[in-house]
């Protein structure tokens, strides 16, 4: 009798994505004409799995040919496999309907509809054919993470998580081992760009993929080769040189403290002041890092820019609140260096705040449905939001950051069932009781990951 097949292992997505993605630096200015990798990338993306077509994309996204807007007028591979992947999860998929909807997917739901709504509104008014496109590409990411991502099953989702964390460390390798761009600074190693030839897309997605390993380990089971990956994803971030980056890894890493710090029991108070102390730290490392940046080999004139830019900005804001721009169109020099700020400018302060109500409803909660990772991933891409725009139309970022967000509806929806691995490897009280085990005593109920040390 013919036997199903079985799911690959989060260990082998991970490490086959890190080894495809490594090996594809070294090809990325070697690919076939526009038309005929379009071609395929659609064909690949309706042949395979939900799961799989959108690790697909997710691989292309890293790779400049793939993911510019030359396949077919204004839409890249990336696009079209997204858009492919997407109509075919129409026909696979649990739609949101609301009557089916938990609460707080369903004010995420709402919320995404106000943004899209108001957006492609504002988008009109402003008459700019550019960012019409660029609002559409934007409007395809949210809809692959509302729709496809956000219909997930547990161990769909536990291989996407995987997937993500492979195609950063892939970034990674490559970058080490000089395959991708770099820019010479005084710094010991790098400055690696990544495959993209930025060191935002570069750095942010490693700071993630660490949050994610650490905070995630059974996504790599096996001690020894999680801490490798540990150590070369490190060494990647350290190259990238990126404070943007560095700020993420220690504002994610902030979340995990503080959920280890819960699970062993520790007094409110002594949490609050572990964090207010971790808080006050992060902070003068990063004025350090920002008045010494030259002294370390980074760009000085960087934080200057993004100050500016900002001011700028704000300034257009407060004149000109009811005058929207349109997607990525912002006034001055530099492009606006904060996310809810260039969204304001561009689509409108309604749509900025709908945004901002979808990424809450995202992460909201997750803490308390053992996504230890997952919740130290998204509010580490919140911390950059500050300091970069990472909503962006042909953006691997963005795209990972969406896929990142559909991921936490889709936890919210489609919780593990009683007896299954949650994503941070623990059984909640709730599917202990379901399992039949009767709850646990209240000092040894825990909702979190054991940390990388504790794994060991």
């Amino acid at each position: 009798m013919p036997t199903a097949l079985r799911r690959p292992s989060s260990t082998a997505v991970l490490l086959s994505l890190a080894l495809l993605v490594a090996a594809g630096t070294v090809l990325d200015d070697h690919a076939p004409s526009a038309k005929l990798t379009a071609l395929a990338g659609i064909l690949v993306a309706l042949a395979l799995p939900t799961t799989a077509g959108l690790l697909a994309a997710l691989v292309a996204a890293h790779f400049t040919v793939l993911i510019e807007p030359q396949a077919i007028g204004p839409l890249s591979t990336v696009d079209l496999m997204l858009g492919a992947t997407l109509f075919r999860s129409l026909f696979t998929t649990t739609l949101p309907f609301p009557h089916r909807l938990p609460r707080i997917p369903l004010v995420g739901f709402v919320a995404l509809a106000v943004f899209l709504v108001v957006g492609g509104v504002a988008t009109l008014l402003s008459g700019d054919s550019t960012s019409l496109t660029s609002f559409g590409r934007i409007t395809l990411y949210l809809a692959v993470a509302a729709i496809p991502v956000a219909g997930l099953d547990a161990r769909s989702r536990h291989l996407v998580f995987a997937g993500v964390a492979g195609i950063a460390l892939g970034d990674a390798v490559g970058a080490l081992a000089q395959q991708s761009p770099t820019i010479t600074t005084n710094f010991p190693i790098g400055r690696y760009l990544g495959a993209l030839g930025d060191p935002a897309q570069f750095g942010v997605p490693i700071a993630v993929a660490i949050l994610m390993v650490v905070g995630c380990p059974t996504i790599l089971p096996n001690r020894f080769v999680r801490a490798a990956v540990v150590v070369v994803l490190l060494a990647g971030l350290a190259g990238s040189a990126t404070r943007s980056a560095a700020g993420a890894l220690a504002v994610g890493s902030l979340v995990i403290l503080a959920d280890q710090l819960r699970v062993r029991g520790i007094s409110s108070r002594l949490r609050f002041g572990t964090g207010f102390l971790a808080g006050v730290g992060l902070v003068l490392a990063l004025a350090v890092a920002s008045i010494g940046a030259s002294a370390v080999g980074l760009d000085r004139g960087s934080a200057s820019v993004r100050v500016e830019s900002l001011a700028t900005g704000w300034d257009y804001l407060t004149a000109f609140p009811f005058g929207p721009t349109g997607l990525g169109a912002i006034p001055g020099e530099f492009p606006a260096y904060n996310t809810w700020l260039a969204l304001a400018i561009g689509l409108s302060i309604p749509a900025s705040v709908a945004f901002a109500v979808f990424v809450g409803s995202a992460v909201v909660g997750l803490g308390r449905r053992d996504r230890l990772g997952l919740t130290a991933a998204i509010t580490a891409v919140i911390a950059c939001s500050f300091t970069e725009n990472v909503v962006f139309a042909g953006s691997s970022l963005t795209i990972t950051w969406t896929v990142l967000l559909g991921l936490g509806l889709a936890a919210h929806r489609f919780p593990e069932p009683p007896g299954a691995e949650s994503e941070s490897g623990a059984r909640s009280d709730a599917e202990l009781d379901a399992a039949g085990t009767g709850p646990r005593p209240a000092s040894a109920r825990t909702t979190s990951a054991p940390s990388l040390l504790e794994t060991q």
